[in-house]
């Protein structure tokens, strides 16, 4: 181990200007100060304990079959060539079997539960707080980012999906009555997938078999990494847009990726972690 007091000038401060007596490191007091960075480091490497990539995670939803040309004509809304965007728009490539690819980020409130104190007399005594209500709003929010495409996602379904709820509304409506339009549709759910790795092989035959199924085309090229795994799931339930950002378009020089920041409503979330390793 390196001398930690190397360099430095010892003596007995006796005199003015001179330094004090350092004592020789203690070797046992300074491997129990490292210990825990130690520690530390060796829980890092476990699964439970490791960081998660904040990139790695998927965004899946359906896209209302109510987002039509008719169906906005009919409330005087014109979205001209609206359902043939729409069925290149969710393809199997963009939506379906990927996750949403034009969603780049997403966010969701935490939980409030609101205290307070008991207004009374209680002489000298502490009032004690107690616990009052969640979050009082109905309906909880979710920022979903989607960027802007050729043929454009933020302009032929979350600008028509919001237009038309802004016109069916939420309110109950009979079933019979409305059977045809279906407008319970309109709310969707919104699954997100956070993923991760899942480590490395820990034997030789568990590598053997990530190299058999992982090999690069055949070649046995290894790839040591375990296969990835969705460590948690939130999935937000009858979810619909409320609001969306302006898109700007400008003659500048640095062609950015344009993005629109879109506000989901929901009634409640369901979470859950779907995988554990050793």
């Amino acid at each position: 181990m390196a001398d930690l007091l190397q360099g430095l000038i010892v003596g007995n401060g006796s005199e003015p200007g001179e330094p004090f007596n350092v004592p020789p490191p203690n070797a046992n007091l300074v491997t129990n100060i490292a210990a825990p960075h130690t520690k530390f480091l060796d829980a890092l490497s476990q699964y439970g304990a490791s960081v998660p990539i904040n990139s790695f995670w998927i965004v899946q939803f359906d896209i209302p079959y109510l987002i039509t040309e008719q169906n906005l004509r009919n409330l005087s809304e014109t979205f001209a060539n609206n359902d043939l965007a729409k069925q290149t728009l969710e393809s199997d490539k963009f939506v379906k079997n990927v996750g949403c690819i034009f969603c780049r980020s997403f966010d969701f409130g935490g939980e409030i539960n609101t205290s307070s104190v008991p207004e009374m007399d209680v002489r000298g005594f502490r009032s004690v707080p107690f616990a009052g209500g969640r979050n009082s709003a109905l309906f909880g929010q979710l920022g979903l980012t989607f960027y802007e495409s050729t043929v454009s996602f933020i302009d032929y379904i979350i600008r028509p999906w919001i237009i038309l709820m802004s016109y069916y509304s939420t309110i109950a409506r009979n079933d019979a009555v409305y059977s045809n339009n279906n407008i319970s549709n309109l709310k969707q759910d919104i699954t997100c997938y956070l993923m991760t790795r899942t480590g490395i092989g820990n034997t030789q035959q568990q590598r053997e078999v990530n190299q058999t199924n992982n090999g690069s085309a055949g070649l046995g090229i290894a790839n040591y990494n375990n296969p990835w795994g969705v460590r948690k799931t939130i999935v937000f339930k009858n979810c619909f847009p409320k609001d969306m950002s302006t898109l700007d378009y400008n003659q500048s020089n640095n062609n950015n990726l344009e993005t629109a920041r879109t506000t989901f409503c929901y009634t409640s979330y369901e979470l859950t972690h779907t995988h554990f390793a050793n």
